[in-house]
């Protein structure tokens, strides 16, 4: 794969589902994973996956059919196993080093599979599908965290007769609020099994319940996708009853229809991905690639052949696209384009979705079909086993910094303005793929955990989420450049320093010394306030540490032999520890703070 994507990120759920009635015999589900941390235009070590080891349930049937990541380290994969036509659900988490079976509450007496699966977080997912009770599908879905599985059950479709319904797909903003697609309703086959489509169906969850928002909706169809941005704005897509491209908006209240430009019979949208209400991505069952820019959907041109199964999109100007011809990254902005990245495994016929935890993460789905009979319910079924590889890069930047991050993670930063999350640390952009007059040199958060900065050698400082601008050093003559940066507690100000030692102080940040006209054995690369904002550490390159204020010291890697440098450093919620990064990623924590993981 030449052209190998950098920034990549599921801001919206994408949807990988293999249909109930689709046909084959033998299915085998391939994810690979990869991690691109090269600068836009740089090449990166060429991607060579490699299998990873996963659990066998020992069924004739083993199928993983959506995936949703948060970070490098924490993936939940959702599904079915069981002999055929007596499936029930099934799950696997990935845990930074291996795939694990993750068992759903009675799998073994649920009759059924999930088809969607949308983890907010590293410690909550949702999964939704159905579930089979003689000639009925009714809809489910269950909750997962530190506990396990737990079944919740969905509203009753309130526009029709509950005899053939499901919940196809789920996109979650948090553990109070995720919103569910799919179809409620009756068959409209003489089969009374089988069919996927009845009449729309849209159910919210408020962290206790599940509530039908489907309102007086007569639609027929089905909805297959969703993505929502805020809980006032969600995106699902799908397809009518002549089977036609359909997208529902979500505005917090009611639903309403949005026109796709070329619907047609046949041509349904299998996936969508939102960054904002101005931006969302969709990919077609009849190779076409639709952008929403707010108030309506257009048609970009697509790659002949490519039947759209998922997509990831991380901003307007780059996303992720997966189908029958491989995988394919899509470039907004001033122009469109289409790169076609290949398809990896030797012998796949399909990638059906994607979902990437980190800016530098991400896995893809795909199935590997062989067709004996002509339904799945017809069919002789021999076996279905699931399949996963991976592929993970090493640093080709060098780590430039670390702050933690919510309630049990962290971040680093890379020198091409990359952001990488650990934990339960979240992603909000990065400066990485843009042109910079300095390379970026430190990263710090706000307090709540919704944004963070950047800052450049210059001393320019860049603001992601919800991080505000105070002003910076850029175009100030120093002495010595900048090497990093440090938020105050209120997130109202913040600390840029300089190789030298040299503090400055913007917004509500204040100064306490600095080690600047001091004969240092290793230049000054990094630091941190304290909790109450009235102290900071600063950090040498060989890993020695100087408290400042109402800092102190819990020791330090200064005498020890470092692999590689240290370029970071960052202090715990209550003041009583810290954490070292060096530039090949390698972490070292003191006082009270936790090792969460690195890229050492």
């Amino acid at each position: 794969m030449s052209d190998f994507p950098v920034e990549i990120s599921c801001l919206g759920r994408v949807i990988c589902r293999v249909s109930v009635g689709i046909s084959f015999s033998l299915l085998v589900i391939v994810a690979g994973l990869w991690m691109q941390m090269a600068p836009s235009g740089a090449q990166g070590p060429d991607p060579s996956f490699a299998p990873v080891a996963n659990p066998s349930p020992g069924e004739v049937v083993d199928v993983l059919t959506s995936i949703s990541c948060q970070s490098w380290n924490f993936c939940m994969a959702v599904g079915m196993v069981g002999p055929p036509l007596l499936y029930y659900n099934y799950a696997e988490r990935w845990n930074g080093t291996s795939w694990v079976v993750s068992d759903v509450t009675n799998n073994q007496l649920t009759n059924g599979q999930l088809n969607g699966v949308s983890c907010p977080t590293t410690r909550w997912c949702m999964a939704v599908g159905e579930h089979y009770t003689d000639l009925e599908v009714e809809p489910a879905a269950y909750t997962w965290s530190a506990s396990g599985w737990t079944a919740i059950a969905p509203a009753s479709p309130n526009s029709a007769t509950n005899t053939i319904s499901s919940l196809d797909a789920v996109s979650c903003l948090s553990q109070d609020f995720c919103i569910a697609v799919g179809y409620g309703g009756q068959s409209t086959t003489s089969s009374g099994r089988g069919s996927d489509i009845g009449y729309l169906l849209m159910e919210k969850w408020n962290g206790q319940t599940w509530t039908d928002i489907s309102g007086s909706t007569t639609a027929v169809g089905n909805l297959t996708s969703v993505s929502c941005v805020s809980p006032d704005y969600c995106m699902a897509g799908g397809f009518d009853s002549t089977r036609s491209a359909l997208a529902e908006l979500w505005n917090g209240l009611t639903w309403s229809a949005q026109t796709v430009p070329g619907a047609a019979p046949g041509v349904a949208i299998d996936a969508i991905s939102c960054v904002s209400e101005t931006f969302c991505a969709a990919g077609t069952s009849g190779s076409e690639l639709l952008v929403w820019n707010g108030s309506s959907w257009q048609n970009v041109p697509g790659i002949s052949g490519v039947v759209y199964s998922g997509i990831s999109c991380v901003t307007d100007d780059f996303c992720v696209l997966v189908g029958t011809g491989g995988i394919e990254e899509f470039h907004g902005g001033s122009g469109v384009a289409l790169t076609e990245l290949g398809d990896s495994m030797n012998g796949l016929n399909a990638w059906w979705g994607v979902s990437c935890g980190t800016a530098t993460s991400c896995s893809v789905v795909g199935t590997t079909l062989s067709f004996v009979g002509t339904t799945l319910y017809s069919a002789g079924v021999e076996s279905a086993s699931t399949f996963i590889e991976s592929w993970i890069a090493p640093f080709v930047r060098p780590a430039v910094g670390i702050s933690r991050m919510g309630s049990g993670g962290y971040i680093l930063g890379d020198s091409g303005g990359g952001v990488f999350s650990f934990g339960d640390a979240g992603y909000y952009g990065s400066m990485a793929g843009t042109t910079l007059n300095s390379s970026v040199v430190g990263i710090s958060t706000t307090p709540d955990g919704k944004g963070y900065w950047e800052v450049a050698s210059d001393g320019v400082v860049f603001t992601f989420g919800d991080a505000n601008y105070f002003g910076s050093v850029a175009g100030t003559t120093l002495n010595l450049p900048i090497v990093g940066i440090a938020a105050t507690p209120n997130g109202n100000g913040y600390l840029e320093v300089a190789s030298d030692g040299g503090v400055f102080a913007f917004g509500d940040a204040n100064y306490f010394g600095s080690m600047s006209g001091t004969t240092l054995n290793a230049p000054i690369v990094g630091i941190s306030t304290t909790p109450d904002g009235k102290g900071y550490l600063e950090v040498a390159s060989d890993g020695g540490v100087f408290a400042f204020g109402d800092a102190n010291y819990f020791g330090s890697m200064s005498g020890t032999t470092l692999n590689a440098p240290i370029v970071g450093i960052s202090m715990t919620t209550d003041g009583n520890g810290y954490l070292e990064v060096a530039s090949d990623g390698g972490v070292f924590a003191f006082g009270d703070a936790r090792y969460y993981g690195s890229k050492s």
